[in-house]
């Protein structure tokens, strides 16, 4: 039963004989910590008189969403003890006590011995109760000058910034991933498509150039949005700020962040939360749109993919199945979901604090989570597949595919392009019909030069459609050069992203002397 204040009435017998086969449970299960510490009360129930409900203590405590955040508000709390430091708010002696402290708790959590208690309703709680019943006095001066609203958000910017570093850099190694098998099949046939059916000569290495450059767009706007959630929101407390002597610019410093721009916004919005699920999203749209032309290649015989990437069948000995691209095609679509349901969370929200913005969370942590692992898993699975070419051959031998080669002929030799196409088109529907296409266009009663370059399109030859941007090899060639370069830069950038991004954590691990005397 738990021991909640303000819970339901009931017989006193039956409650402690419950409460003794509880405990009695917990000593004899292995999975439990063999010291179970004391339930502890909300700090806000000073004012309220009472504990929560038990009905509403379920439906509100967010101890399980939270356990991502742990590290995250464990670095936040120690730029906090520093800023009060500087404000005068706490000596060096109980900084570092404090500071000690909270890294006692990162090793309990990374030993899984930090135990979270759901009375506390949430992490951050939980570790503020943990150093006040280690500490006394010190550990209750942590708050001093900062709300839980402050807090979550800080908390929430550094995880945010954290994962969308870690995507950038999973989007720039697939990206490369791609462009090293586009660069090995410039010259390997395949058909592109427009509505789902060939239509014109190219290359499987322009298919995956085109890839690779969407998704290193995607490596940079992961970029861009690292840099645009880079604002610390410590400092801003509840709602406007703190009338303590508080340096909102120096702990954010500290955390690799840029000082807050307003407490109102910092605290009484979450569009961080919106950006990285944004972002999320289109990675996702991106990555299915991958996994669906892989998968077609993959069903026609055209690529191999390497075997820890395939499942077998329960039941067909013969089969292997392209799983891994099924689920990125199938995680990556659904990561339109966090998005939509964060929209509908924060639509028609003013500005200030609302106990909505608690949900936002397990959101935030699912979407970039479910993009980071995604696109992590993708760039192997794409180093290592091989193409087919000679799966292309079905679709390679349509003559419909050279149509418009043969149109664009007959221009060349001098014909109006609508006279060319009706020309071409009258000749297909005889090719419909059971003719050959070279016999078809000699029935059009062609003069000899136009009808010499219309028979000379007849071949595929995607070197042909050699305009910027083309499947033609040389382009194809010169795209990639371009991509490399722009690799290059990225790669630049990036280091600097996850440089900042890891910056806050070393709070937790840096000398404490060089600490409280920065």
């Amino acid at each position: 039963m738990s021991p909640v204040q303000g819970g339901a009435k009931a017989d006193r017998t039956t409650r402690r004989t419950t409460e003794s086969t509880e405990r009695t449970e917990q000593r004899s299960e292995k999975s439990v910590h063999s010291v179970v510490r004391p339930k502890a009360a909300p700090v806000w129930q000073a004012r309220t008189g009472g504990g929560l409900h038990p009905d509403l203590l379920a439906y509100s405590q967010t101890v399980e969403e939270d356990k991502p955040f742990v590290v995250h508000d464990l670095a936040g709390s120690s730029a906090h003890v520093l800023g009060l430091v500087k404000a005068g708010l706490l000596t060096k002696p109980e900084a570092k006590q404090l500071l000690t402290g909270l890294r006692a708790i990162l090793k309990a959590h990374e030993s899984g011995t930090f135990e979270l208690q759901v009375d506390l309703e949430d992490v951050h709680m939980n570790i503020e109760s943990r150093l006040t019943a280690e500490l006394g006095d010190v550990g209750r001066k942590l708050h001093s000058g900062r709300s839980r609203n402050d807090q979550v958000a800080t908390c929430i910017v550094l995880f945010a910034r954290q994962n969308t570093a870690r995507l950038a850099q999973g989007l720039h190694l697939l990206a490369g991933a791609l462009a090293a098998q586009a660069k090995a099949h410039t010259q390997s046939p395949w058909v592109a498509r427009t509505h789902g059916q060939a239509a014109q000569p190219a290359t499987f290495g322009w298919l995956l150039a085109a890839h690779a450059q969407r998704i290193q767009e995607l490596a940079a706007k992961a970029l861009e949005t690292f840099e645009r959630i880079g604002e610390s929101p410590l400092g801003s407390g509840a709602v406007a700020g703190s009338t303590l002597p508080l340096q909102p610019a120096y702990t954010a410093s500290m955390m690799g962040l840029r000082a807050p721009r307003s407490a109102l916004l910092a605290t009484g919005t979450r569009d961080v939360v919106l950006e990285a699920c944004l972002l999320a999203s289109h990675v996702g749209t991106v990555v299915a749109s991958l996994a669906q032309d892989l998968i077609d290649a993959f069903g026609s015989g055209a690529l191999k993919l390497p075997a820890g990437y395939t499942t077998g069948s329960s039941l067909m000995p013969q089969k292997r199945n392209p799983d891994a691209l099924e689920l990125a095609r199938g995680r990556g679509k659904a990561l339109v979901g966090p998005l939509a349901s964060v929209q509908g969370i924060l639509g028609g929200l003013g500005l200030g604090y609302m106990r909505d913005f608690q949900l936002t969370k397990p959101y935030l942590a699912s979407a970039l989570g479910d993009a980071c692992s995604t696109v992590e898993l993708l760039a192997p699975l794409v180093e290592g597949m091989a193409y087919n070419p000679k799966a292309t051959a079905a679709d390679w031998s349509k003559p419909g595919i050279v149509a418009t080669d043969v149109a664009e002929a007959l221009v060349q030799a001098g014909l109006p392009f609508r006279t060319a196409y009706g020309i071409v088109a009258s000749a297909f529907a005889e090719v419909e019909a059971g003719k050959s296409f070279q016999a078809a266009l000699e029935s059009q009663k062609l003069p000899a030069n136009q009808l010499e370059a219309a028979l000379g399109a007849l071949q595929p030859d995607p070197s042909r459609r050699a305009t910027l941007g083309g499947p033609a090899p040389e382009r194809v060639v010169e795209a990639l050069a371009t991509f490399a370069s722009r690799q290059k830069i990225l790669s630049a950038f990036l280091v600097t992203a996850q440089k900042a991004a890891e910056q806050p954590f070393l709070l937790l691990s840096k000398p404490l002397e060089t600490l409280v005397n920065a």
